[in-house]
């Protein structure tokens, strides 16, 4: 006799579902905690359009958890077998969307990489005072934050956040030399670089002479989830394909609703955890 590690009764499957749903809201929840200094730094180098852009695809995956979790968890509908022609057809009208949302996402990504490296070549250079320095130390390099506070050309006062990589723990060679000795005396010496700074928007700043690209971008955080969500998506409908008995689709067909925020809550959960596991080690 055929055994299954879980009960498929209509009762067992809304259990089943509001476990999915907690589990994915507690770990996204973990994931934001664990991130959230990140993604105000990040958030406040973007105009308020080009979040929106930036988030389209994880806010459709949002929305499909969100109706999945009010139909199945909350509503207690047992998730059931359909014709293959009415799942289809539902199928077909949500993956549209999202492959909408996703391609949305991804354009924005690369449109704001391109900017970051526009954008420092025309800024404005500043002198710049480091008011904190964070020093996070991996096995493979070291990272430095810095926030540092400076006047624009018209002399109004900002704040900026900057990050400096030094891979097997070494500077980079570009590193301007008053730069490298703020870094190398932990804040404890000399406190003022020269950065450059969007003038469009000065939040959005870099250190002068060391260059665009920090490898820590918002968007490179994007493009690896919008990869894995497409992943998880086409996986699944390989798997639903071959699980499908005739005209039917199986009872589970439906839980594609909860891959995307899901694969967006696995790379937030992973990459926090590693980063506070790392502090914590250091």
């Amino acid at each position: 006799m055929a055994h299954t590690w879980l009960p498929h009764t209509p009762e067992a499957r809304v259990w089943q579902a509001r476990f999915a749903c907690v589990a994915v809201a507690a770990a996204l929840a973990a994931g934001l905690w664990a991130n959230w200094t990140y993604l105000v730094v990040e958030h406040r180098r973007l105009e308020a359009w080009k979040i929106a852009g930036l988030w389209a695809g994880d806010v459709m995956g949002l929305l499909w958890f969100l109706r999945f979790t009010f139909t199945y968890a909350a509503l207690g509908e047992p998730l059931a077998p359909v014709p293959v022609s009415d799942g289809r057809r539902r199928l077909r009208l949500l993956a549209l969307a999202g492959m909408a949302a996703l391609m949305i996402d991804l354009a924005f990504s690369f449109y704001l990489l391109r900017e970051e490296r526009e954008g420092y070549a025309a800024g404005k250079v500043a002198n710049a005072e480091v008011m904190a320095l964070e020093v996070h130390k991996r096995p493979a390099a070291t990272g430095y934050d810095l926030d540092c506070s400076f006047q624009n050309q018209a002399g109004v006062a900002h704040q900026a956040h900057m990050r400096v990589l030094a891979p097997h723990h070494m500077l980079p060679p570009t590193l301007p030399a008053e730069a490298a000795r703020v870094l190398e005396a932990r804040g404890e010496g000399p406190k003022v670089i020269r950065i450059r700074y969007d003038p469009r928007l000065p939040a959005r700043a870099w250190i002068d002479g060391l260059g665009w690209e920090d490898e820590n971008g918002l968007y490179w955080f994007s493009v690896g989830t919008a990869c894995l969500q497409a992943g998880g998506i086409a996986i699944f409908l390989l798997v639903l394909k071959g699980r499908t008995t005739g005209d039917t689709w199986p009872w589970w067909w439906d839980t594609y609703k909860v891959l995307p925020l899901a694969a967006e809550t696995f790379c937030m959960l992973a990459m926090g955890l590693i980063d506070r596991v790392m502090d914590s080690l250091a």
